[in-house]
């Protein structure tokens, strides 16, 4: 990560990272074919040495409408501030979407987050049990990547505080005009 920090991910080769990382480059190669793969993993142990603050933030926050917005702004507020990294990730995992053994692995772990979360509505009632776990935490990926994207297309017009309540509105409630029902 330092490489890249310092180069540029482009600039930066396979070869360079084995030299830096003191290992040979068929080493290397044995666990990351590619740089992009590297990047997965690193964002991968980011979301796993995030899951305490998660568990702070459910039981911080009082509700699941609060702890759906905290959630997403502070995935935002990461992806924002690592945009780059970011880009490669998601484009790298994207490539790869179709093939679920290679997809599984590049997987951030973010859905047991969204699992947390969604669970502890369901206790507290806020959230429907009708729909498997499994359906509702794969939504709320989408979404948090549909937001995402659109912040990646349009950052001039992303609005964190707006686009965490957005966020949030559209799972708990839809798209639906509740006003006209």
């Amino acid at each position: 990560m330092s490489l890249y920090k310092q180069q540029g991910f482009h600039e930066t080769s396979m070869e360079q990272i084995a030299d830096q990382s003191d290992i040979s480059k068929a080493t290397l190669y044995k666990y990351f074919e590619v740089k992009e793969a590297i990047i997965a993993a690193y964002w991968q142990e980011r979301i796993k040495k995030s899951k305490d603050e998660l568990q702070q933030l459910i039981t911080k926050n009082p509700d699941t409408r609060s702890r759906l917005e905290a959630a997403f702004r502070g995935i935002m507020q990461y992806i924002m501030q690592s945009r780059e990294l970011y880009e490669i990730y998601i484009s790298y995992r994207m490539a790869h979407i179709t093939k679920p053994e290679i997809n599984e692995k590049l997987r951030s772990g973010s859905a047991e987050s969204a699992a947390a979360i969604i669970q502890a509505g369901q206790e507290s009632g806020e959230i429907r049990t009708d729909i498997p776990l499994k359906v509702m935490v794969g939504n709320l990926e989408l979404l948090s990547l549909m937001q995402s994207m659109m912040w990646l297309r349009y950052p001039e017009q992303f609005n964190l505080d707006e686009s965490s309540k957005m966020f949030a509105e559209l799972f708990l409630n839809g798209a639906a005009n509740h006003a006209k029902q």
